[in-house]
Formats: structure tokens, sequence, C-alpha cells
């Protein structure tokens, strides 16, 4: 995150606007870097932003899946398939996409060619309003700046339009047209990562697992997972032969099942890339789920929608099982997981506020593993440090790293109640300690934010708060119970030192 965050930002601010084109990985994600640069200027680059962005572009979504359950099914039925898809659709199977503020592109790759696909159902439907047909374009266009996958969707639209019948040919020129000019300038100065290649058949494993995932994730079996992706496919063949069979040829259940089709692709896109690393239902990252999920929330409605004159006993029967099914992986919502590792990140930020390299710990927030990164990653935080950028502006962050080598006569700071548990040396640095203990403010009955180490009127190091002591919550005071705290002190250090904190 740190690169294409912090450092995307920094070389915008110093002109450099190429940057919201640059490849990220083998992507483009021009969307997702707009909102990082609107995160940073004006909302200080804490994430909560693009937190809140990745909760509402799910909502957003959902939205679209309901639209198309109510247009395809109708009635009480499109109500409960609505609710149904909003299981898979809400699923902490792809927590790490909704808790990390790195990943709206995951939505957006597939918001984007959704919602085209329906506005091109719409101008098929009325070829008279052109404005369908160029909101549909331009949502097209904009998934170009979503993923790598996104280069299918103007694709998805030239096959929808040419199947349908419906559209003129002037129109499938623009889009066939768009779609060469975008996909050429796309790949205009693009570097392609260099990956062993797989096999066919390790590619078609790999892209059935990504396709079931969902019930790979449920069932923690990869063989369940690979026969629910050869359902998924098996499924949306069936329903298109059956599209084209009908009298009808409704031109939004079309649109409906080439999104299943783009969903496919993106699963044999990402087994292009990586399915020479094995496949194993573990290795799926919670972040791939989410196209798989929306895949399958797509195949939900439009199995309701073809079948929905026989299919009140199934919605009855799903009503039962979809909630069973998924409420193993919705459980951790509920834990201290996502606290946890806010707690590991905010540690390893203040690691790099005070200057400590701690690679143990910055691992948190960027692979710091090899020389190479950890050097990479000092070298943006320095300059983010400088400029108060991101979490380096959060007020505690700042006055850790003022208040080091000072005097506590000019800093304002008080003795508060606490110990330190634990001293160890940090295995990269030399020059700190690694420091747990718990801390309490007796004058303002609260627990402080951040604590600093004094030794010898001098503030030798400092620790954030938050940590859970119910021991310390029995023995001390009732509002005591996060009064735990984890930071660093300088290793040099040989006087006794003291907890102080700000009035």
């Amino acid at each position: 995150m740190w690169d294409g965050y912090v450092g995307f930002f920094l070389a915008v601010s110093r002109g450099d606007w190429s940057q919201f084109f640059a490849q990220a990985n083998e992507h483009r994600i021009v969307f997702s870097k707009i909102l990082f640069w609107l995160d940073i200027r004006y909302f200080s680059g804490q994430a909560r932003f693009l937190i809140a962005s990745n909760v509402v572009l799910l909502f957003a979504l959902w939205t679209s899946f309901a639209y198309i359950s109510r247009r395809l099914i109708g009635g009480l039925p499109s109500l409960t398939t609505a609710a149904l898809v909003a299981i898979p659709c809400f699923s902490w199977m792809q927590s790490e996409n909704i808790t990390w503020g790195y990943q709206s592109q995951f939505f957006v790759a597939c918001l984007f060619p959704l919602v085209a696909l329906v506005f091109l159902a719409l101008s098929l439907e009325d070829p008279k309003k052109l404005r369908w047909f160029l909101i549909a374009l331009g949502f097209g266009i904009a998934s170009y700046g979503s993923m790598g996958n996104g280069i299918l969707a103007m694709p998805a639209l030239s096959v929808a339009a040419i199947l349908s019948g419906r559209t003129s040919r002037s129109r499938i020129l623009i889009l066939i047209g768009t779609t060469v000019l975008c996909t050429l300038l796309w790949f205009y100065d693009y570097e392609s990562p260099n990956r062993d290649p797989a096999s066919l058949g390790a590619m078609v494993v790999f892209t059935l697992a990504f396709l079931g995932s969902p019930f790979g994730v449920v069932a923690k079996n990869n063989l369940v997972a690979v026969a629910a992706g050869a359902f998924f496919v098996s499924a949306s063949l069936l329903l298109f032969v059956r599209w084209c069979r009908a009298d009808g040829r409704d031109p939004l259940t079309l649109t409906t099942i080439i999104f299943l089709a783009y969903v496919g692709a993106t699963a044999a896109g990402a087994a292009h890339g990586r399915a020479s690393t094995g496949v194993e239902i573990g290795d799926f990252s919670s972040r791939y789920t989410t196209p798989a999920l929306m895949g399958w929330a797509t195949l939900l409605i439009l199995i309701v929608a073809t079948y929905r004159h026989r299919t009140q006993p199934t919605l009855v029967l799903l009503s039962i099982l979809l909630p069973i099914m998924f409420i193993w992986p919705q459980l951790p919502a509920f834990d201290t997981y996502a606290r946890e590792q806010h707690k590991k990140q905010l540690l390893a930020a203040l690691a790099l506020d005070l200057g400590v390299v701690d690679n143990d710990t910055t691992i948190a927030v960027y692979p710091t593993d090899t020389p190479q990164y950890a050097k990479r990653l000092r070298a943006i935080s320095d300059q983010a440090r400088t400029e108060n950028l991101s979490v380096f502006s959060n007020i505690d962050m700042q006055h850790a790293r003022e208040f080091i080598g000072k005097p506590v006569s000019i800093l304002g700071l008080k003795s508060c109640l606490g110990s330190i548990d634990r001293s160890e040396p940090v295995r990269t640095d030399s020059r700190y300690v690694k420091v747990t203990g718990w801390t309490f403010n007796e004058r303002t009955l609260s627990v402080p934010s951040i604590v600093f180490f004094v030794s010898n009127h001098t503030v030798v190091g400092a620790a954030l708060s938050g940590y859970s002591r119910p021991d310390v919550e029995r023995s001390v005071d009732g509002k005591a119970i996060n009064a735990g705290f984890s930071g660093y002190k300088l290793a040099a250090d040989e006087g006794q030192t003291q907890i102080m904190c700000q009035r």
C-alpha cells in the first residue's frame, strides 16, 4: 500500500500527474488512486474515507443486483432474491477488501462493468434513448481504470451488443472502435510481470477453484471449490443456451449472462498469472473471493429469473441454507481480528515514525522481508513523515517523534500510573528495545493514547496504548480495560525509566 498510496501521493505532489495512470503490479487502478489522493489531501490520510468508500461501493453493487432482480423476477420473489444476494455480496469472506483502504479496485472492477452492461441493456430495449448507450460507454471506458480485468468490460459490451441483434451498425462500430483504442492506450508502456508459465491443466484447475472459492472456503476443501467452479461454468453455459433458444431474448438477461462470462474471464486471467504457484484453497487470499462472490450473486438471480414460476420452494430452501452456509465466514466480523490488525499497523507506523528499523513489525504494512523492500519502505516513510502525510499527520505520531531526546521540563509531561512488563531487543535495530506494559492517568481517570518513557529527565521512547488488560481493569480502575501499551525506547538508556503522559 505504501508504494501505491503514500508514494503515489508524493509523486503527484511533485507534479507527476502521470502517476494516476502508472501501473500498480499488473493493473492500472486510476479510480482507486483518485480515492487515495482525496483521502490524503482532504481526510488526513487515515484511511477512514477509503474504508467508507469500500462500503459505499459494496452497497452500489448490491443495489445494482437488486435492480436486476426486480427487472428480471418482479414481485415478492425479487425482494426475497435481493435479500439472498446480500449474503454473498456483503460476506466477510472478502474482509481484506472491506477493511483495507487500498482495496477499492476489487469492488470497482465488478461494479463498473456490471453497471455498463445494465445500461447497455436499457439502450437495447429503447434504442431511441441515446443517453443509456452513452452511460454504458462511459462506464465501459471507466472500467479500464479499475483493475487489469477491467479491460474486458468493453469487449463484453461489444459482444453483448452483437449477440442482441438489436444494436445499430454504427453503435457496434463505436463499441469496437472504443475497445481497440482504449486497449491500445491501456497497454502503452505496459510492463508485463515476470511469472513462471503454468500448464493448461493447472490453469483450468485454478480457474475452477477461483470461481468456486466461496464454497471452498466454507468447506475448507479445494475439491469442493473446483466442483463448485465447474457448476458455475456449466450453469452459465446452460443459461446462455436457454437465452439463445428463447423467443423474446431479453436484453437484460443477456447482459447479465455476459457479466458471468466477465467473471469467468477474470478467473482465467488470474490463473494465467498465478496458477504456477499451485492451488490450495488456503492460498486464495480473501481479496480474491470478491469476483467469485459477485458471480454467484449474479448466477442466483439468473436461475431464479429463469425458473421463477417454479422457484418458490427453492427460494424457501435457499433462505434457510444460504445464511447457514455463510455464517461461519461471517463470524470473524465480530471477533477482534480487525482491531488487532489495526494495532499491528499502528505499531509499525510508530516504528517508522521513530526511525526504528523493526522489520518484524513493519511487515504489517509493507513486505520488509528483503533489504530492498525494507529500504524502499524507509525511503517512502521518511518523506511522508517530513511532510506530515497519512498516519504521520496523527498528533500522537507527531509528538512521538518531536519529544524524543527533549527534556521533560519543556514538554509539560506528567507521571502516570503504569509499568513496563517486558523489554526485548529489536532484532534488526540494536539502538532500540521493544517494550510492552500498561498505563493509566489517575488525574483524568482515562487511558492516554500515547505514553512516553523518561530517563534522567529526558524522553527516551514512546508507546501507543489500546491493548486489552483485564488484570489492570480489575486492580486499578474499571476504565483501564485498554491500558496495555506497546512501543520502543532507546537501548542505551541505563537509568530508571518513568512512564509519563500529557496532561
